[in-house]
């Protein structure tokens, strides 16, 4: 969410300041970075405890919208992209990853790019072992917005790029009812968090997860109802915004979680870039730390 902000801007650093108000002392560290899926944070985080590093708390900033479609495919965006260690769920156990970080990188730009264009497709390969994705609606005659077609036809940030099909999309959380794919995804980033979890506990450590909205952002029904059926390239696709609610549920399920919601009115970076500015930054890291900071004791106790 830093992409917008300068260093003193970033939000550990935000963070950082908002919890050491009491005069406390307090350092905030960042693990992942830009892309990572609780695949990548699963593995850092390993990392830097077997380093000898210690923390006290471990808080985990969901992008629901990005999180799922990142842990069930072995590459970041778009379809193909840079390859990363990579979960699967064998009989509802978390196994893996595959692939080491930086796999199949070489030193040679040439040659890497001869290497991507030949080799075979790394997540068509994936989606093989994957359930079933959502399909559009086989027949339906109501009302449908044409944001989608009309996002698709300006080539509107990445919309060219969002893989119905696959569920590897931004839009796939909303998709209702959710596919098999999708239940999946859930679960598999369900056990992800689970282990990051037991990870933290097992040295004496809280994890607590949170996420904020997105208020006004186009990917959100704007409907009284919630629920819209969008068209796009002849497809019809029904999305929900109580089956994203449902969905998140899910993935956090017997979790410490915290909505931390976004309360500056020119909270985005762009017209068309939905990361935080730095002022809706250090609004949500604010909020976050008084969600983090420890009970004041009753007056008269010690």
């Amino acid at each position: 969410e830093g992409e917008a902000c300068r260093f003193d801007e970033m939000p550990e650093r935000r963070l950082e300041l908002h919890l050491g108000g009491g005069g406390r002392p307090v350092r905030v560290f960042t693990l992942g970075a830009s892309g990572y899926g609780q695949d990548q944070e699963l593995v850092a985080l390993r990392e830097y405890f077997r380093y000898g590093y210690r923390a006290d708390v471990v808080a985990l900033w969901e992008t629901p919208e990005n999180d799922v479609w990142n842990n069930l495919f072995p590459t970041n965006w778009p379809a193909d992209g840079t390859p990363k260690p990579t979960f699967r769920l064998e009989r509802g156990v978390l196994a893996g990853p595959v692939d080491a970080r930086g796999a199949d990188r070489s030193g040679l730009r040439l040659v890497a790019l001869l290497g991507s264009a030949l080799r075979p497709s790394r997540d068509a390969a994936w989606e093989r072992r994957l359930p079933e994705a959502y399909r559009s609606l086989e027949r339906y005659s109501g009302p449908a917005s044409d944001l989608w077609q009309r996002r698709w036809d300006a080539r509107a940030g990445s919309m060219r790029e969002e893989n119905l099909a696959t569920e590897k999309s931004h839009l796939a959380i909303r998709l209702t009812p959710a596919s098999p794919r999708m239940s999946y995804g859930l679960d598999l980033t369900r056990a992800l968090l689970g282990a990051i979890d037991g990870l933290v506990r097992a040295r004496g450590g809280r994890f607590l997860v949170f996420y904020r909205d997105y208020p006004g952002h186009w990917t959100v029904n704007a409907t009284a109802s919630g629920d819209e059926v969008y068209v796009l390239n002849g497809k019809y696709y029904r999305t929900s915004n109580r089956q994203y609610v449902e969905n998140v549920r899910t993935m956090n399920r017997g979790l410490e979680s915290c909505f931390v919601p976004v309360s500056v009115r020119d909270w985005h970076a762009g017209s068309l870039d939905p990361h935080l500015s730095p002022a809706a930054v250090d609004q949500v890291m604010r909020d976050l730390a008084r969600a983090l900071a420890p009970p004041r004791p009753a007056s008269g106790q010690n």
